[in-house]
């Protein structure tokens, strides 16, 4: 039993991947925004909380903003409460609520820097191993670093809003998407026809196979989910904020071949 990603590093892929990178074509978007050279929090939590404040700013507005910001940092909750409950750290569930609380009742700056504290409690759901106990006391983004959310905010609701819209986010696989293999994993943000990875990387990073494979994952589970929302989708992208770019790819142009031996000997359907 795996997840997405865990599953997605496993496998032995054909030279390239199943679906190289080159595959995608790569649009860049151009604004007035740079972002400042220097961040003083680990990049991975920025990207975690650009996503899921993302998520947040396409919620219904006729939801109630506590209930929006909770669905939108449930992975971070989930983390806390399995920090207490497994991991035995007492007050972990204390701490996330305090500073759930602080964040709801700040301005925007504080918003952000709230989250990126947050999101230090998803270790303990997606990597336990790799969690730190009170890592959120270490995090204090600077100014550089809470202006290069906000841009990267603002890249993210101008892109989704290009796309139509995002009319679902955080979304699973139930009832019929996951196997004995592949238990567990959820996909970032669904637009009308699209389905999307949302990468928050540095020029530097190279996209790899293994991510290419974890987006394709995503869409043949959503075709075996029984989700009806699925059924419109026909592209599959990443996008990232920090280099204000997308990656996109038709699902017509994979092979029916590429989509048989993931459905087989991956995912293992």
């Amino acid at each position: 039993m795996a997840t997405v990603v865990e599953r997605a590093s496993q496998v032995s892929q054909p030279y390239g991947g199943y679906i190289p990178l080159k595959s995608f074509e790569r649009i860049t978007f151009n604004d007035e925004f740079t972002l400042n050279a220097d961040e003083n929090v680990n990049g991975q939590l920025i990207g975690s909380a650009v996503e899921y404040l993302t998520r947040f700013l396409f919620m219904p507005k006729d939801n109630s903003p506590v209930n929006n910001m909770l669905k939108a940092f449930d992975v971070s909750l989930r983390g806390a409460a399995m920090a207490k409950e497994i991991f035995g750290i007492s007050d972990a569930l204390d701490v996330y609520r305090e500073i759930f609380q602080n964040m709801l009742q700040s301005d925007k700056n504080g918003v952000i820097a709230n989250a990126c504290k947050l999101v230090t409690f998803d270790a303990w759901y997606r990597n336990p191993l790799q969690a730190v106990p009170d890592a959120c006391k270490t995090v204090n983004p600077d100014k550089a670093t809470i202006e290069n959310i906000h841009i990267m905010l603002k890249r993210s609701v101008s892109f989704f809003r290009e796309q139509g819209g995002v009319v679902q986010s955080g979304f699973d696989f139930a009832p019929s998407g996951y196997t004995s293999t592949v238990s567990n994993g959820d996909g970032d943000f669904l637009t009308a026809d699209s389905l999307w990875d949302m990468k928050v990387y540095r020029a530097t990073t190279k996209i790899t196979k293994k991510q290419t494979l974890q987006i394709l994952m995503y869409w043949i589970m959503g075709q075996h989910s029984g989700q009806e929302i699925f059924r419109h989708i026909t592209r599959i992208g990443m996008y990232n904020p920090r280099l204000n770019a997308a990656y996109v790819l038709d699902t017509a142009k994979i092979s029916a071949e590429v989509i048989r031996e993931v459905e087989d000997k991956v995912i293992c359907y």
